[in-house]
């Protein structure tokens, strides 16, 4: 097959086109809030740019050294990426008690794998009161080979301090500059000079990391996430150096019917005859060789419209167990299974021993090369919609990370009859909370019953609210996750 450049070229001039429209949206917007989806669609482009014009090199050098092969390939797949969660790493001064660090974020992730490159949504105002960020969307990727790369990026921009007034207009500026004291003049005069100077958002690279096919599975998994240090270290968003997110992965030959024909087994009884050979109408699909057995006069009639007729007559496996190898004639072969079980089967004609042959032969691979994804068929659910509602006003799942995190059965039996000093074991020990209750269902029964308490008796409960707390943060140490050091 020659070597067409021309979808790719046509996708660099679109995204050329975007590039110009993009940067003329930027110059005419007046506001920070408003230049963010700009900014966040120009990385886009770019990577997408770049994204084409390496695969685009790639083909080139390829196609001067293609040799022409009619030799099959291992099947591609569809992967979807979703439910991506990444916890925050507050220091408790920061998010208990509600003071010190006044920092906002917005932050959104690139998702790259070969020319496939996505964009989650944006999510806006970050800040101390929320434990981890979780991104809606669900990205679907076609054609992905088995040794794929997908890399996630986390790009985040800091926004303006609690304390700043870079939102306000000039003149507003001016009037309160000159009533502050000197100190926080000289630091809201850095931070107005570095906006206006500012052409348009930056967006800056937080962390990454990559998924492999091992990495698939059917539930959500957790990841470790590389962060990356920036030249303003104290300034960035403390990722806690994990995430969580749920990749699926589905070999098209799983649901996508690789070889059909008519084949002939084994003759029944002692005879030799051809005529006594049994007919079926074999179908080669998700790594097994469906056959239904059909009279001798069906041969010459479509069979699909008889094939979910019925169950089928025999199903032999094919996977990466399977042994395939010629018979002794022209047209037979033999599929040789575990514990030596042999299904010897015969061709019409002579040239579909060889298409059988490879065809199967390139089939056990697949399932070899796909490993776990091919013993087991993964939901790949629907792709989010690109006009979707912003992310601030779809209805987001009650609680956090934190709250939702289960609680291991023996962790609840040896904090309700530990004897240390410093833990209180009241909410634990209470019959209403279950092995499988998170910290926070924990937390609201015990407020529940502080507020039913009289007011004499509060002090009492704050105390005793912070040894609940303390045996919580206990029971999260207990989980033995790897030591992270904050960045600021």
């Amino acid at each position: 097959m020659a070597f067409d450049p021309y979808d790719l070229e046509q996708k660099i001039d679109l995204e050329i086109k975007m590039r110009e429209g993009t940067t003329k949206l930027l110059a005419a917007c007046t506001h920070e809030l408003q230049s963010l989806e700009p900014a966040k669609s120009l990385i886009t482009s770019n990577e997408r740019m770049n994204a084409y014009t390496s695969e685009l090199q790639r083909r080139k050098q390829e196609s001067g050294n293609m040799k022409s092969s009619k030799q099959l390939k291992p099947c591609k797949a569809r992967i979807a990426i979703s439910d991506i969660r990444m916890p925050l790493l507050w220091k408790d001064l920061d998010h208990f008690k509600n003071k010190s660090d006044h920092r906002r974020f917005s932050v959104f992730c690139l998702i790259k794998c070969g020319t496939e490159v996505y964009d989650t949504v944006l999510v806006n105002n970050i800040d101390r009161s929320m434990t981890d960020i979780n991104f809606d969307d669900v990205i679907v990727l076609h054609h992905i080979p088995h040794d794929f790369e997908l890399n996630l990026e986390v790009y985040g921009r800091k926004m303006h301090d609690d304390l700043s007034i870079v939102s306000t207009p000039k003149k507003l500026r001016k009037k309160i500059s000159s009533s502050v004291s000197r100190t926080f003049g000289r630091k809201l005069g850095a931070v107005i000079k570095e906006e206006l100077n500012e052409p348009h958002p930056k967006f800056d690279l937080l962390a990454k990391a990559t998924l492999r096919l091992e990495d698939s599975d059917e539930s959500i998994c957790t990841y470790d996430l590389q962060l990356v240090k920036g030249e303003k270290s104290c300034s960035q968003l403390p990722l806690f150096g994990l995430f969580c997110c749920r990749l699926a992965v589905q070999p098209y030959c799983l649901t996508e019917e690789r070889l059909s024909g008519y084949l002939k087994g084994e003759p029944e009884g002692n005879s030799k005859k051809d005529s006594k050979k049994p007919i079926y109408w074999a179908s080669l699909e998700a790594f097994k060789l469906y056959l239904w057995r059909k009279p001798i006069s069906a041969v010459n009639v479509e069979p699909l419209a008889e094939r979910g007729s019925g169950e089928p007559s025999l199903i032999v496996d094919v996977n990466r167990f399977t042994l395939c190898k010629k018979g002794s004639d022209s047209k037979s072969f033999t599929i040789i299974n575990k514990e030596s079980k042999k299904n010897t089967f015969y061709v019409l004609n002579k040239e579909d021993r060889e298409v059988w042959l490879n065809v199967i032969e390139i089939h056990i691979k697949e399932n070899r090369v796909w490993d776990k994804a091919a013993d087991k068929l993964m939901e790949i659910p629907e792709a989010s919609s690109s006009n979707q509602m912003p992310s601030f006003l779809s209805q987001r799942l009650p609680g956090s990370l934190y709250d939702q995190t289960p609680l291991p059965d023996k962790f609840i039996k040896n904090y309700s009859t530990s004897s240390s000093p410093n833990c209180s074991t009241y909410d634990l020990r209470s019959k209403k909370s279950s092995a499988t209750g998170s910290i926070r269902s924990r937390s609201s029964s015990l407020s529940s019953e502080t507020d039913s308490s009289n007011s004499t008796a509060q002090l009492g409960n704050n105390s005793r609210w912070a040894n609940t707390f303390c045996s919580g943060i206990d029971l999260y140490r207990t989980v033995q996750l790897p030591r992270i050091t904050p960045l600021y």
